[in-house]
């Protein structure tokens, strides 16, 4: 897989591959993958298989993806979920199913590199709860670990641990602890990106403790 843009200010990352089979998973982020040959099909919880050449996975939904040899590009949406349905929707037939994600019929070719480029343009994190928004950003302003962030969670939200943990899960649809180890994820990338810092330091430096922790992390 190359990685052609990754921004992680804007919640936005832009990938390219010629292969692409996935088991069974969910990210933060809401999904764009689109083929430029051949169909793929995207599975659902159900046990259906859906065949398209252009899906879209909103954040949190769990997915499959089986595909053959092909040019695939795929995006990565973190803030800005309603804005590219909106934007679909003017542009194209979108269809929804059972298992949450939706297949994109367009009336002309859409071309991902100019929609990130659009969403980059954008400010704001959609309409989220401004009280999430204070704690993402406090996400990527500190090092802490999870004893320690939480204090500051409660004291930039006013709101209890509980109250709190409630309220980004609604909102953001991860738990506290899943999107902290998604944004040490996304700083190894960056600073491996960057060529600053090799391998071992990238990770330490993003919040892991080696790289056995790095390679098994737990989304839970």
């Amino acid at each position: 897989m190359i990685i052609r843009k990754f921004n992680p200010d804007k919640g936005l990352y832009f990938f390219e591959t010629r292969y692409l089979q996935a088991d069974f998973h969910a990210h933060p982020a809401a999904e764009l993958l689109v083929s430029e040959e051949k169909p793929f099909c995207i599975l659902g919880e159900s046990g259906m298989s859906y065949e398209t050449y252009f899906a879209v996975i909103p954040r949190n939904v769990i997915h499959g993806v089986q595909a053959s040899d092909d040019c695939f590009k795929l995006m990565l949406v973190e803030n800005q979920e309603e804005f590219v349905f909106s934007f679909l929707n003017a542009r194209g037939n979108l269809t929804g199913n059972e298992d949450g994600f939706f297949l994109f019929y367009p009336d002309r070719p859409i071309c991902l590199a100019d929609l990130y480029d659009l969403l980059t343009g954008l400010s704001g994190k959609g309409n989220l709860d401004q009280r999430v928004v204070r704690v993402m950003d406090l996400f990527h302003s500190c090092s802490m670990e999870y004893p320690e962030f939480i204090s500051e969670v409660k004291r930039v939200s006013h709101l209890s641990e509980s109250r709190i943990a409630h309220l980004f899960k609604r909102e953001i649809g991860v738990s506290l602890k899943k999107y902290l180890l998604w944004v040490k994820l996304k700083k190894a990338i960056s600073l491996l990106l960057e060529e600053k810092e090799g391998i071992l330091n990238a990770l330490l430096e993003s919040g892991f403790y080696d790289q056995a922790h790095f390679s098994n992390p737990r989304f839970k």
